[in-house]
């Protein structure tokens, strides 16, 4: 994605996140294997960037305590992943009190219906209970319904410098 087209967002406060569900769709932790479906979703849903076998290797820690820890997955029927969001650490030079909503992305048949909403809730819960205050995010300001998304969960405009260890 080009710099120019990076859009930062920042969620104050992860104390007053709330649950979202969809009907027949069950969120839970990432499970061996997921990884590609993980590519599967991310290439449906994302025309912007460009995926492969390694992507999930170079943006994830390979531990599998980590990625049940802090990736989730929306599932249809008990085992169709359609949707996916990782509450994942903070970049460096980023505030550590700030926790990372990354990788989100739904299958595009299941796009507006609510997934989205309820990944990046379940993702914000999570960084909660891993001790982080806040939460934020970047995405391209191309992308107007996830900016839409976003906001309507609490997320602002920032630019990046207000993230840098300066809260």
């Amino acid at each position: 994605m080009e710099a120019s087209e990076e859009f930062w967002m920042l969620r104050k406060t992860l104390a007053d996140v709330h649950e979202h569900r969809v009907s027949n769709v069950l969120v839970r932790s990432w499970q061996s294997g997921d990884e590609s479906a993980w590519l599967y979703i991310h290439q449906a849903a994302d025309s912007l960037n460009v995926f492969d076998e390694s992507t999930f290797q170079n943006e994830f820690d390979s531990d599998p305590q980590v990625l049940a820890q802090r990736q989730v997955y929306a599932v249809l029927d008990g085992n169709r992943l359609i949707g996916t969001a990782t509450a994942w650490f903070p970049e460096e030079g980023v505030n550590p009190t700030l926790g990372r909503i990354h990788w989100v992305a739904v299958l595009p048949s299941w796009q507006g219906r609510g997934v989205g909403r309820a990944l990046v809730s379940e993702a914000l819960t999570r960084l909660a209970a891993l001790g982080y205050s806040a939460a934020y995010l970047s995405t391209s300001q191309l992308r107007k319904p996830a900016i839409s998304l976003y906001h309507g969960l609490g997320f602002e405009p920032v630019d990046r410098p207000e993230l840098m260890n300066k809260l």
